[in-house]
């Protein structure tokens, strides 16, 4: 995602397309602070087909990712703050960008990972300047084997990168490395379990040295991956001030975080929310203190499936991007919480480009200790009512036979409850409060 200050836009940046991989195109959706959509723009020029990552500039944004044309091979393209394309570079065969960081206004590190000891290459930091043009480039002291996923500079201009190691450098398992300024080890911090794989995906530098989230696997019983979320926390040296790990339902992964100016904590990831292995994975927010303590949780709604992706801290809000499914279609969505720093109040959802409901739905009162009270205008045999709370646990869900229904809270827990209302493929969705 990307904050343009000058217009208060957010530009979710995706794709779209096929399943096959030549079929995607890169998209943007600008919207406004309230979750209105204002301009879509689709581009297939750049090449990039599948975006890893962005950076956010003045007057526009980078996207990197890899190209499938003829050659496989890393790319960036700078973007206006209104998506027109500016310049696309490549930078190396068989690589994809996974992240980039600014050492000033003109001069940036890509981290770029490889495709593995089969095509022999290496994993490479390349310095370009704001128009794209490579400076240098140092070859990264781990197995071509080994995937990095992030990369993030510290204050000494030194490389902090995260992902998983087979073994062939560090031991085997969820690694985040410090390389210094010739690609070298200076020190390396292994996530390890018995009986476990596991993988970091995003690292950041905070305020005790650096944070981390990802996922961990093991297989069970029923043949499905038994995943777990990850988030761990280093010193400036490398050395681990605390781990913690979130198996909220059977699988749980994570693939952002951001620290607050308070010191707490937010990663963003997807669940199953079946716990049967079904795979109908749920988007996933929580919100942790300064030693990776649980304070609370948020779970996606309203979706039959949908994850998770970034989150971008802008206007004095938390914003948070993903894709879901409605039935057969596929979209973006994303969710602005307002008192994030206080908790998960306040928050607005919208998605593209799924058509909004106008059904016409009134309930009352609000607050209630007692009852709610819905009524709808449409005439339908298809209707739904479901009520979610905070954690994702399911309430009540009921089919009406009529335009109305009531719903009975007394023994319900006090707080934010979603109150979702399908009317054969519109949905409609509110915050009721209980007292």
């Amino acid at each position: 995602m990307h904050y343009n200050t000058a217009d208060s836009e957010v530009v979710l940046i995706g794709y779209h397309g096929g399943q096959q991989l030549g079929s995607k195109t890169l998209l943007f959706i600008g919207i406004d602070t309230l979750g209105n959509k204002l301009w879509e723009l689709t581009n297939n020029t750049a090449g990039i087909q599948i975006p890893n990552c962005s950076h956010s500039l003045g007057d526009g944004f980078m996207v990197g990712a890899f190209f499938n044309g003829v050659n496989d091979y890393a790319t960036v393209s700078r973007f206006s703050n209104s998506g027109r394309e500016m310049w696309t570079k490549g930078y190396g065969n068989l690589h994809e960008v996974v992240d980039i960081s600014a050492v000033s206004s003109n001069e940036f590190r890509l981290f770029l990972s490889s495709f593995g000891s089969f095509f022999g290459d290496d994993h490479l930091v390349v310095t370009i300047n704001s128009n794209g043009d490579s400076l240098g480039a140092i070859t990264i002291a781990l197995h071509n084997d080994d995937a990095i996923n992030s990369g993030v500079l510290d204050y000494d201009d030194n490389y902090i990168v995260a992902g998983y190691s087979t073994g062939a450098v560090v031991d085997t398992g969820g690694m985040i490395v410090k390389l210094n300024s010739s690609g070298g080890i200076d020190w390396s911090y292994i996530f390890q379990r018995p009986e476990m794989r596991s993988s970091f995906s995003k690292v950041i530098q905070s305020s005790q040295g650096f944070l981390a989230c990802g996922t961990m696997t093991s297989k069970i019983q029923t043949g499905h991956d038994y995943e777990q979320g990850i988030v761990v926390a280093l010193d400036q040296n490398g050395q681990m001030l605390w781990e913690q790990t979130f198996p909220s339902s059977i699988y749980t992964r994570f693939v952002d975080i951001k620290e607050l100016p308070s010191g707490n904590i937010y990663v963003s990831g997807d669940l199953d929310s079946t716990s049967t292995g079904s795979y109908s994975y749920k988007g996933i927010l929580l919100k942790l203190d300064n030693q990776g303590n649980l304070l609370v949780s948020s779970v996606q709604q309203g979706h039959s499936s949908g994850v998770f992706r970034s989150m971008l801290i802008a206007a004095n809000s938390l914003f948070v991007c993903g894709n879901g499914r409605e039935k057969t279609e596929r979209n973006f969505h994303a969710s602005r919480y307002k008192d994030f720093e206080e908790d998960l109040s306040g928050t607005s959802t919208s998605v593209y480009p799924v058509e909004q409901s106008n059904t016409m739905v009134s309930f009352y009162p609000n607050p209630t200790d007692a009852q709610v009270q819905i009524k709808w205008e449409s005439v339908s045999d298809q209707v739904n009512v479901s009520v979610w709370s905070s954690t994702g646990q399911l309430m009540h869900s009921e089919k009406p036979r009529f335009q109305n229904c009531s719903i009975n809270v007394k023994s319900w827990t006090s707080g934010i409850y979603l109150l979702e209302i399908m009317v054969e493929d519109k949905v409609y969705r509110e915050k009721v409060i209980i007292q």
